[in-house]
């Protein structure tokens, strides 16, 4: 029974993944920009994506503070951002206060943009 409750609900999520991913105006795939968008960043100021292309490739992770995963990630993406400098390396905080994402930053010492999405 379990196991049918588990398929149903990856059902459901697939499925409305699909249908937001149908709704763009444009399919995303490599070689296409994604979309742009402005957010604040955990010191008050503004960050542009598509100001960041100009400065080439950006690798754009999404992490909350409580997270194992990401706490696990975040010393790889650290790692990778200083091997491979031409690549632009930011992080959104998801859903979460400016203090705790400036927290976490502090904590792994994160070398690029971290920016809030409250």
């Amino acid at each position: 029974m379990k196991t049918n409750i588990y398929c149903l609900a990856s059902f459901a999520f697939i499925a409305s993944f699909a249908s937001f991913a149908f709704a763009l105006e444009e399919e995303p795939y490599p070689g296409r920009l994604a979309p742009d968008f402005t957010l604040s960043d955990i010191n008050g100021g503004q960050v542009n994506l598509s100001s960041l292309y100009s400065k080439g490739p950006v690798w754009m992770t999404i992490f909350t503070t409580w997270c194992d995963a990401c706490k696990v990630e975040t010393p790889l993406l650290i790692e990778a951002s200083r091997k491979y400098g031409a690549v632009q390396f930011i992080a959104v905080s998801l859903m979460e206060n400016a203090e705790d994402a400036k927290a976490f930053q502090k904590q792994y010492q994160i070398p690029y943009p971290v920016l809030a999405d409250e």
